[in-house]
C-alpha cells in the first residue's frame, strides 16, 4: 500500500482513540515515510485500557460486522482494518520511549539499539518493554529521546534509520 493511503488509514485510528490516550503516535515504516508499507504500527499509552479498547472493538464493528482481532493481549493487538493489518503495541508512561524506538524500526535498527544497550550498560537487556540495566535494575525511558542517550547515540531521525 502506498504511504499516503496508509497514513490516511492510520490517522483516522488515531482520530478515534486519541482522546482516550495519553499518547499515541505512529510508528513502523509509515513514520519512516516508506513509499510502500506493508502494515500499520501504532504506539499508544492508554489512559483507561477497558474504555478505549471497548471505543475500539465499536469502531472496528461498525466498519466490518464479522471483525475479530488476530491476537489480542494486554501489551498487542493485531487486526485488518480497510485492508490492511494494524499492529497496535500499548506501553506506559515509563517505557513510552523503548516501545516508540523499537517499533519504529526497521527490526535491524532496533536490534542494533538493543546490542548497543548491551553493551554500554555491561549485560543490559530488555524484558517486557523495559530496559533493564547489568545489574538487573529496571530503566525507565518515558522520551525516545531517553533511549538514544542510554546508549550514547545520536538522535536519528526515523526516515535516517536503516
Amino acid at each position: 500500500m502506498k504511504h499516503s493511503e496508509a497514513k490516511l488509514i492510520a490517522d483516522e485510528l488515531i482520530s478515534v482513540l486519541e482522546p482516550y490516550c495519553i499518547r499515541i503516535e505512529i510508528a513502523g515504516s509509515v513514520r519512516r515515510k516508506k513509499a510502500n508499507v506493508k502494515d500499520i504500527e501504532i504506539c499508544l499509552v492508554p489512559k483507561n485500557k477497558n474504555k478505549l479498547f471497548n471505543i475500539l472493538g465499536l469502531f472496528l464493528l461498525k466498519y466490518n460486522k464479522d471483525f475479530k482481532y488476530f491476537k489480542n493481549g494486554e501489551r498487542y493487538k493485531q487486526f485488518e482494518f480497510k485492508g490492511i493489518n494494524i499492529d497496535m503495541f500499548i506501553g506506559n508512561e515509563n517505557n513510552w520511549g523503548l516501545l516508540f524506538a523499537v517499533r519504529t524500526g526497521p527490526a535491524e535498527f532496533s536490534t542494533k539499539i538493543l546490542s548497543t544497550w548491551k553493551k554500554v550498560s555491561k549485560g543490559g537487556y530488555s524484558k517486557d518493554g523495559y530496559l533493564h540495566d547489568g545489574e538487573d535494575k529496571m530503566i525507565f525511558t518515558p522520551e525516545e529521546t531517553d533511549v538514544f542517550t542510554l546508549c550514547k547515540m545520536e538522535f536519528i531521525e526515523p526516515e535516517f534509520r536503516n
